[in-house]
């Protein structure tokens, strides 16, 4: 492996043990993880190395020195201008100022092109919807019934999707026959994703990662559409000048919350639209039927 080549080769080099210790985690090697990520924040005091410790340890219940931790790290977020990654603090914190706060910092890694306000004059609304979660992921299984109720005599729907096609993925498939156009563009750059909403003349661009993993965020700093809303995948600011509105509810968004850069527009009940024929789970729980007595 060429990153035991360079923790080797320069033991203090905290990259290095911070990007193997992704990949240990993916592997689930979680106790390699956890060596290689302590050991890259005892290196280098990155706010970004911290927080994925927190998760990591929260994740084992690791407990241990964690909430000094969490003090170091809402420390460093107070008196930081930028970060090199987004980092969730809804994850450890309840601080709507804090998280701004970040997002505002995260977005002075991106040049924020100004979008120009086109009017396409389709004939039907276009709706470009871009996630790496048309799969069989939470995301999907949340909103896949809102694909199918789109008012197709209104709204031509199309689905930019940063994952692979996958012929057997039966809640991907839901989506592909949901909309009018699937856009396998896992394998594009951000500038050839941008280029081709534009052709497609998306009106109506709404992302479903916001600061997520796999996001492609930098699409919407540069500008694909002329309306930009954020929805669902991240349910926090993503900072000034680059989403026009972010989709939520009374419970996302309380009407006393005054962090949102972009305008909110307010579901009347809820953000999720599921499926309303599932059954509702009728067996009684009890501590006897989970083996607790």
């Amino acid at each position: 492996m060429s990153l035991n080549i360079c923790v080797n080769i320069d033991p203090q080099f905290a990259p290095s043990f911070f990007l193997r210790s992704m990949i240990f985690w993916k592997q689930k090697k979680y106790k390699e993880a956890l060596f290689d990520l302590e050991k890259a924040y005892s290196l280098n005091k990155e706010s970004y190395f911290l927080s994925s410790l927190i998760i990591l340890k929260s994740i084992l219940c690791d407990w241990d020195n964690i909430e000094n931790y969490q003090n170091e790290l809402i420390n460093s977020l107070k008196n930081t201008e930028k970060v090199t990654s987004p980092i969730f603090i809804q994850n450890f914190f309840d601080s709507p100022e804090l998280e701004k706060k970040v997002a505002n910092a995260y977005n002075k890694n991106f040049k924020i092109i100004d979008r120009k306000k086109i009017n396409y004059k389709n004939k039907k609304i276009r709706l470009g919807y871009y996630s790496a979660d048309f799969r069989d992921h939470a995301t999907t299984h949340l909103i896949a019934r809102l694909f199918e109720l789109h008012d197709k005599n209104n709204f031509e729907i199309f689905a930019f999707s940063f994952y692979p096609r996958n012929e057997k993925d039966l809640t991907q498939k839901r989506i592909i026959n949901s909309c009018n156009k699937f856009i396998d563009v896992h394998k594009k750059t951000d500038w050839e994703i941008i280029q081709i909403s534009k052709e497609f003349k998306i009106d109506i661009a709404l992302d479903l990662m916001g600061f997520a993993n796999n996001n492609r965020y930098n699409i919407f700093t540069k500008g694909c559409a002329p309306i930009q809303i954020n929805y669902l995948g991240y349910p926090g600011t993503c900072g000034p000048n680059v989403m026009d509105y972010i989709i939520g509810d009374n419970t996302l968004i309380t009407k006393k919350m005054k962090i949102f850069s972009q305008k909110k527009l307010y579901f009347y009940q809820t953000l999720i639209s599921q499926m309303i024929t599932k059954k509702l789970y009728q067996k009684k729980n009890n501590k006897k039927r989970f083996q607790f007595t």
